[in-house]
């Protein structure tokens, strides 16, 4: 699979980036981030992941913020995939309309509580 580097951000007053329990995100926008304090890690992206398998059992997502970046290639590929946990962000203007936005994707298409369950 293909790998790209990619900042980690640092929520403020997060200093412990040692620790696997420090609070982070890839969205340099995002409220409490410390644009100063980041991480270069590898990644890779979810159509290479959703590519390299045939069924999927459960999908979980909690990436700060980024989940609404990776959401449309998941939402093509969702016959393969059995359940998705998803935490969804929504405390900024742009990240309400994103959250209302997808939670209607999800209504309309019944998948809301049936194969997509939203955890906070």
């Amino acid at each position: 699979m293909a790998q790209v580097k990619k900042k980690l951000y640092f929520h403020h007053n997060d200093k412990n980036k040692d620790s696997f329990f420090a609070g982070c995100s890839f969205d340099k926008k995002k409220y409490n981030v410390d644009t100063k304090n980041f991480l270069s890690v590898k990644t890779t992206g979810i159509q290479n992941i959703l590519s390299s398998h045939k069924t999927i059992d459960l999908l979980k997502i909690d990436i700060e913020g980024w989940e609404y970046k990776i959401i449309k290639p998941i939402l093509k590929n969702i016959k393969k995939i059995k359940c998705i946990l998803v935490e969804l962000h929504f405390k900024s203007d742009d990240y309400q309309n994103k959250y209302n936005e997808l939670i209607q994707i999800f209504k309309n298409n019944k998948l809301l509580n049936k194969k997509i369950f939203l955890w906070h």
